[in-house]
């Protein structure tokens, strides 16, 4: 692969481009965007990928898929045969490398079922456009007597954010943005894992909790769809200590339950959802009576 790469670069084919590369390989991903390897044979080859970017000028994105998907789109069959499946038998590639669909354009129950543990029954996922907008705790446009414009503050107290796995970036970007900026709002961060090395990092420092949902065990859910699901909770910021909800005791057992039924059956997490969505009220209000007695311990005897 890496000798085909640099064939074309000679050639002038792939000077000005952007080439994506498929892998179920984990070490291949990760030892591209580390920039090294133990295996020596591995590092001499991201170094070459990495020479062709600068002299072809091109970027490579070396993208980790599922092992199922790589069956389905048919190049795991090739070494043994298999010239009937995926794209061998005229399925187009396009449709194997869904970079740029959401979850919820993947799967039309995803929604319903989200809004049956969600606070707000009736929420719809933010645009791009609302990412920059609504997302950032704005509501509608408003102007003066005089004809000036002023932002008014939404009373909407939860957000979901579903974007495209190649925009996801951007969108973990703008949801960090809303947290700094409006602090009492809630958000809930679902997406394919696909083109994690640009955004997953940074989405475990803004999220409280991030669980890795398998395909398979939940109808809503099922295995075709390959890749685990990313669901995260920006839970808002208290406002007495320890003002975080990330690594509480409350949020630690809940995903923990949640991860663990949902690889069993993942049939009944919705109560378990629920909860972590009512977590930081509930917490709100036992916090400062929690924090008196800590400043304010009563004398024994």
């Amino acid at each position: 692969m890496v000798e085909s790469l640099e064939e074309g670069v000679a050639l002038g084919d792939l000077r000005l481009t952007e080439v994506f590369i498929f892998t179920d390989n984990t070490s291949a991903e990760g030892g591209f965007y580390k920039g090294n390897s133990l295996s020596r044979t591995l590092f001499t080859l991201i170094i070459r990928l990495r020479l062709l970017e600068m002299s072809g000028q091109l970027r490579i994105h070396m993208i980790h898929v599922a092992g199922s998907r790589m069956i389905d789109q048919g190049t795991d069959g090739l070494s043994r045969g298999d010239y009937v499946s995926g794209v061998m038998a005229g399925q187009s590639m396009i449709s194997f490398i869904p970079l740029h669909e959401s979850a919820l354009h993947h799967q039309v129950a995803l929604l319903p079922w989200i809004r049956t543990w969600f606070p707000d029954p009736g929420v719809q996922p933010l645009t791009p456009e609302g990412w920059y907008t609504t997302g950032q705790g704005w509501g509608a446009d408003a102007y003066t007597s005089e004809g000036y414009w002023y932002p008014v503050p939404s009373t909407t107290p939860a957000y979901l954010w579903a974007p495209a796995p190649a925009a996801a970036s951007a969108t973990v970007d703008a949801l960090a943005l809303s947290r700094f900026k409006r602090p009492s709002l809630l958000h809930v961060f679902l997406c394919p894992r696909l083109m994690t090395h640009l955004w997953r990092k940074k989405l475990f420092k803004v999220a409280d909790v991030v669980l890795d949902l398998p395909p398979g065990p939940c109808a809503v859910w099922p295995a075709y769809m390959h890749e685990p699901l990313l669901l995260a909770f920006v839970f808002p910021i208290l406002s007495c200590p320890p003002w975080h909800l990330r690594n509480s005791a409350p949020v630690l057992e809940l995903g923990g339950a949640v991860r663990q039924m949902w690889h069993s059956s993942g049939q009944h997490v919705r109560p378990l959802l629920q909860q972590l969505c009512a977590l930081p009220t509930s917490l709100a209000s036992m916090l400062p009576s929690m924090v008196w007695s800590l400043l304010h311990p009563t004398p024994s005897g």
